[in-house]
């Protein structure tokens, strides 16, 4: 049997200086297929080692959630000498990735120039709120409840009182996807010509795409298409009923699942109607007509005896799960999407693993969160050519800490 291949991003080097979630889960994912990435943090660490769930003394199941695999590299860059050390660091990886408001890094004289200087085949990217080019917005610091607000990527419904926010950092996630996926086509093209680029990702933008549907239909259509509102433009009835024991979410999309729907739920005469005949036109009979319709159906039914009645008859639908059900869920187990991660205390976290595979290879197995310095010395030596009383010096004076 041959080798297993090696990992897309195998000998790979990244220095992270990120935090909280978008930054750290793009370099997560880019650990996760094979790059050494190292986690560059401040002599306290990165704010999230204090945020709870603790695992243990010291250790935060937020940290351990997207820092896994990593390698900790703890330099005060507000010393001469640390951030000396920073550059030298720079000079021989591929890859620089921070999500600090625009301007952190210029102020300490490492804009982009300066780094192409340092370093002409770094691929540097920024994870900001709007973005660093052509942004009015630029010194405007951003979490993802604002950029969600801001690109009409929120929730309404009449019901509410007022719109809801997706209730999970999906205006974070995103952003760090299309980073990773940005930084693995930069490395690419990087290989053809030898050169670096400058990625410039912005969690506005990254919503704007997310919430692409409702204005590229609301500019069509000349009226707001609403998210969480029912669009009325041929996805009728999609979205969630009551069934006798929980809930189910359908999903008809087009017709021809439509003529497939009224079959699963005995409704021939709304396959015949032509005052049903579109998305559209059930939209606008969904209160009167569609609605009772299916709750009459499900009323008599448990949620698991509906989809199993739908999905037979070709009709996209699942009971809706709860997240420790997830956990257990056969689907995420049999595709490895349960994973535990370890952490400094020994104590393991189950996490959600990598979605990113490639065919039949396994998914990479991830490492563990480090430990607040952890690995000063090795990449010091390794990747900055620092010899052991340079770095020694380094420690001595507080510009470097080892953890014990």
């Amino acid at each position: 049997m041959s080798d297993p291949r090696r990992a897309p991003l195998d000998g790979i080097r990244v220095l992270d200086l990120t935090r909280f979630i978008a930054g750290p889960y793009c370099t997560m994912l880019l650990a996760d297929q094979g790059a050494d990435v190292v986690k560059v943090e401040p002599p306290r660490g990165e704010d999230t080692r204090r945020i709870p769930p603790m695992l243990g003394p010291g250790v935060s199941g937020y940290f351990v959630r997207y820092n896994r695999s990593k390698r900790s590299v703890c330099l005060d860059m507000k010393s001469p000498a640390g951030l000396a050390a920073f550059r030298e660091l720079v000079r021989g990886v591929d890859v620089l990735v921070e999500n600090f408001r625009p301007g952190v890094l210029e102020r300490m004289g490492l804009d982009w120039t300066a780094l192409r200087q340092l370093n002409s085949r770094l691929v540097y990217c920024t994870i900001t709120g709007f973005g660093y080019e052509d942004s009015p917005l630029r010194d405007r610091g951003a979490f993802t409840p604002v950029v969600e607000a801001m690109s009409g990527a929120v929730i309404h419904q009449e019901r509410l009182d007022a719109p809801l926010v997706a209730g999970y950092p999906v205006g974070d996630i995103f952003p760090a996807a299309l980073a990773c996926a940005a930084i693995s086509s930069a490395l690419f093209r990087r290989e053809r010509d030898g050169e670096g680029s400058r990625v410039d990702i912005a969690m506005y933008d990254a919503m704007l795409a997310m919430n692409e549907r409702a204005i590229a239909m609301s500019a069509m259509l000349g009226r707001n298409i609403l998210p969480g509102v029912r669009a009325d433009i041929g996805s009728t009835p999609a979205e969630i009923f009551a069934a006798r024991d929980g809930y189910v979410s359908i999903a008809v999309v087009g017709e021809d699942i439509w003529q497939r729907f009224c079959k699963a739920i005995d409704r021939p005469d709304w396959a015949q109607d032509e005052t049903l005949g579109s998305g559209m036109l059930r939209g606008a009979a969904f209160d009167s007509t569609i609605q009772p319709g299916i709750h009459a159906w499900l009323s008599d039914k448990s949620a698991d005896e509906a989809v199993e009645l739908l999905t037979t008859a070709g009709v996209p639908s699942t009971a809706l799960r709860l997240p420790l059900e997830v956990l257990e869920s056969e689907q995420a187990l049999a595709r490895g999407m349960i994973t535990r991660v370890g952490s400094p205390v020994g104590a393991a976290a189950r996490v959600v693993a990598s979605p990113i595979r490639f065919g039949a290879e396994p998914a990479p197995a991830p490492g563990p969160a480090p430990e607040l310095g952890r690995h000063t010395v090795d990449v010091l030596r390794d990747w900055a050519g620092r010899d052991e009383a340079e770095i020694a010096a380094l420690l001595d004076s507080g510009a470097a800490r080892q953890a014990p």
